[in-house]
C-alpha cells in the first residue's frame, strides 16, 4: 500500500499559496537549476580531468626491470571502479581485474625485459580463492627461472601462502609472523534491537540459513557454528598444504605452530624456515639496485604491475579476433532487482546474456560468479536468460571466492560448473526479514495512523508487527520459493529432490566438498572453465573475450550524473572498528530496503 503524504512532509500546517504564478515560479526554478548544474558539471570536468590525467599516466617497460606487485592494491573479478564523486576526487584506486593480474604475472615470466618479480604490500583482506589464484600465477612466473622475492614488514597466513612461492622471503627486523590459525567473526544485534524496541520477524527455510541470525540472536547457533567450523578447518588445510609445499615443510608442522597461538618474532620465524631472514626495505632496494645494474642515484630498474599491464594487456584480444569466441561474463556482487552497475542487477545481466546469445561469433559462454546471492526474483530472471542461451551454445560457470545462495541459483543449470577448492558455495535456502520499529516509536512518543482499504494492505509496513495469519502467508510464499530452488538444483545437477534438500538447508560448502556432493563438476580456476567451454563447443582455435566495462571511473561517473544514486563517502576506506560497525548497520539498512525474498549469505562476515 502506498503511503499518502502532504506536498510538504516537513510541516503539519496547511500550505498557503504564494501569489506568484506557479508557471513563473517553476520556470525560474528550472533556470536556476540548469545554470547551477552547468557550473557544477564544469567544475567536475576540470577536477576529474586533472585526476584522470594523473591516474592514466602510463610508462614504458625498461630492459632488465623487476616487476613489482603491490598486494595492497585492490583486485576484483571485474575491476569495477568506484564511480562516486568522492571516490574519484579522493583518488580511490580502481581494482585490478583478477584474470588480468594472474595472466599478467604469469606472462611476465616470458617477457625478456623482465628480470625478476617482487611481492610487497599487504596480502590480507582477500578471499582464499583469490589468494590461491595469485599464488598459482607466481608459481608460473617462477617456472621461467627468474627470481621471485617477497618482502613484507609483517607476515600472516595470506603473506605466507603467497610468499612460499618465492625464492627469497624477507621480513622487516622487529617484524612479526602471525601464524595463529583462522577465525570468523560475526556481529549479533539481537539484544540491542530488543532494547531499542525494534522487532525482527523472520520467515526462512533451512536449518543452516543464518543470514538473519545477526538480527535475532545474541550468539551463533550450533548449526551455524558447525558449518563455519568446517569451512575454517578446510581453508586452513588448503593454506597449510599450499604453504608447506613451497617451504619444504610438513603441513602438520604449520598446524602445530598455529596451535601455539603466538606471534613469532623475525628470528623465530627464520629459525622455523618460514622466512629467509631479516632485511630492512632500504637494504632490499640497495640489493635490487645492484642486481639490475641501475645507475648511481637512480632507483633500481623496475616496472609496476599496473604499468606492465597497460603495455601488455593479456586480456586484449582485438588484434587476434577470431570468429570462434568464448565470452567470459561476470556476475560479481550482491544480486539485486533491476539495473545496477556496481552489483549484479537482474535486468542488467539479463540484457548482457541476451546480447551474447544473439552474437554469432560467441560459440560458448563462461559466467564467472563471485556473489553471496541476494534477490530471489532477480536470480530467477538471470537463470531464465541463461537457460535460453543454453538452447544455442554451451554455458560453463566458473566460481570465484563466493558463489552461494542466489549465486548458486544462477549457476545450477550450467552445462558444467568449475569451482576452486576454496570457493564458498551452496547455501541452498531462502529467507525474508520483516522489521518492525513500532516499539521504538512508542519510546520516542511517535505514533502512526494507517488508513487502508483491506485488512492486510499494510502487511509489509515497518510500523507494526505482522499477525500470525500474515506470517503464515509469508512463510508459505518462502516455502514455495525454496521448493522452486530445490527443483532447479535437482534438474541442473541430476540429483533427487530429497538429496538436494539433504545437502541444502542453507548450508555453505567449500568447493572441494561441493565436488564430492555433486554440486559442482570439477575443481579449477577461470582458465580451466574456459578450456571446458571450448571443449563443449568443440572449438579447436578460439579467442577469449572478457565482457568488462573498459570505461574509466570518470567516464562512468559522467554517464551516471543523472542517475539517482547515493554518493557513499565511506566506501573503500580502511575499516576501523567504528567503521566496521557502520558497515554492518548499513548492511541491515540495505536488507530492509531491498524487499522481497532473499537467497543470500550473512550480510557481513570476515575470516581472519
Amino acid at each position: 500500500m502506498g503511503i499518502l503524504r502532504p506536498n510538504n512532509p516537513t510541516t503539519d500546517a496547511m500550505t498557503v499559496s504564494s501569489p506568484t504564478p506557479s508557471f513563473l515560479r517553476s520556470a525560474l526554478a528550472s533556470l536556476c537549476g540548469f545554470l547551477g548544474a552547468c557550473v557544477l558539471l564544469g567544475c567536475c570536468l576540470l577536477a576529474l580531468g586533472a585526476v584522470s590525467t594523473l591516474v592514466g599516466a602510463g610508462g614504458e617497460v625498461p630492459e632488465g626491470a623487476i616487476l613489482t606487485v603491490d598486494l595492497s592494491q585492490p583486485i576484483s573479478d571485474r575491476g569495477q571502479a568506484d564511480t562516486s564523486l568522492s571516490g574519484i576526487l579522493e583518488g580511490v584506486l580502481a581494482p585490478l581485474v583478477l584474470a588480468r593480474v594472474a595472466q599478467g604475472i604469469a606472462a611476465a615470466g616470458e617477457d625478456e625485459r623482465i628480470s625478476g618479480l617482487l611481492l610487497h604490500g599487504v596480502a590480507r583482506g582477500r578471499s582464499w580463492a583469490q589468494l590461491a589464484t595469485l599464488r598459482a600465477a607466481v608459481e608460473e612466473f617462477s617456472a621461467s627461472g627468474k627470481p621471485v622475492t617477497a618482502w613484507f614488514a609483517n607476515w600472516s597466513e595470506p603473506e605466507l601462502l603467497l610468499g612460499s612461492a618465492a625464492d627469497e622471503r624477507w621480513i622487516q627486523p622487529l617484524g612479526t609472523v602471525a601464524l595463529n590459525g583462522l577465525a570468523a567473526e560475526m556481529m549479533f544485534f539481537g539484544e540491542g534491537l530488543t532494547e531499542l524496541g525494534v522487532e525482527m520477524q523472520v520467515i526462512k527455510v533451512g536449518r543452516y540459513k543464518s543470514a538473519v541470525d545477526p538480527y535475532l540472536r545474541d550468539s551463533m547457533s550450533e548449526a551455524d557454528r558447525e558449518q563455519w567450523q568446517r569451512l575454517l578447518d578446510g581453508l586452513f588445510e588448503r593454506f597449510a598444504q599450499g604453504t608447506a609445499s613451497g617451504l619444504d615443510l610438513d603441513a602438520g608442522t604449520l598446524a602445530e605452530i598455529a596451535q601455539e597461538g603466538n606471534y613469532l618474532s623475525s628470528e623465530r620465524a627464520t629459525t622455523l624456515g618460514l622466512v629467509s631472514g631479516e632485511l630492512h626495505f632500504t637494504a632490499l632496494l640497495d640489493e635490487l639496485h645492484e642486481r639490475t645494474g641501475a645507475q648511481a642515484g637512480d632507483p633500481f630498474t623496475q616496472v609496476s604491475l599496473a604499468t606492465w599491464l597497460e603495455a601488455e594487456d593479456p586480456l586484449d584480444t582485438e588484434d587476434g579476433a577470431d570468429e570462434n569466441t568464448v565470452a567470459v561474463l561476470y556476475a560479481e556482487g550482491a544480486i539485486v532487482d533491476g539495473e545496477s552497475a556496481e552489483a549484479v542487477g537482474g535486468d542488467s545481466l539479463a540484457r548482457q546474456i541476451r546480447a551474447l546469445a544473439a552474437d554469432d561469433e560467441v560459440k560458448a559462454v563462461v559466467m564467472r560468479v563471485n556473489s553471496p546471492g541476494g534477490s530471489a526474483s532477480a536470480s530467477e530472471v538471470i537463470l531464465e536468460e541463461l537457460r535460453r542461451l543454453q538452447e544455442t551454445k554451451p554455458l560453463v560457470v566458473s566460481m570465484g571466492g563466493l558463489a552461494a545462495s542466489g549465486g548458486y541459483w544462477i549457476s545450477c543449470l550450467a552445462d558444467h560448473i568449475v569451482a576452486q577448492p576454496e570457493t564458498l558455495t551452496g547455501s541452498i535456502g531462502v529467507f525474508g526479514l520483516l522489521p518492525s520499529v513500532g516499539g521504538l516509536l512508542d519510546k520516542l512518543g511517535v505514533h502512526v495512523t494507517t488508513v487502508s482499504t483491506a485488512p492486510h494492505a499494510d502487511a509489509e509496513s515497518m510500523f507494526r508487527t505482522r499477525t500470525a495469519d500474515e506470517l503464515e502467508h509469508f512463510q508459505a510464499f518462502v516455502d514455495q520459493i525454496y521448493e522452486d530452488f530445490i527443483s532447479r538444483v535437482s534438474r541442473g545437477r541430476s540429483l533427487s529432490r530429497e538429496r538436494v534438500h539433504e545437502i541444502g538447508q542453507g548450508r555453505v560448502w567449500l568447493g572441494m566438498d561441493a565436488l564430492e556432493l555433486g554440486l559442482v563438476d570439477s575443481l579449477g580456476g577461470l582458465d580451466q572453465a574456459v578450456a571446458q567451454a571450448a571443449l563443449l563447443a568443440e572449438l579447436d582455435g578460439f579467442t577469449v573475450r572478457h565482457e568488462l566495462d573498459r570505461r574509466d571511473a570518470v567516464e562512468q561517473f559522467l554517464e551516471g550524473l543523472l542517475e539517482d544514486e547515493g554518493d557513499e563517502l565511506v566506501r573503500n576506506t580502511p575499516l576501523s572498528p567504528a567503521m566496521d560497525l557502520w558497515k554492518r548497520v548499513k548492511g541491515l539498512d540495505r536488507l530492509t530496503r531491498s524487499g522481497g525474498i532473499q537467497a543470500r549469505l550473512p550480510l557481513e562476515f570476515s575470516i581472519r
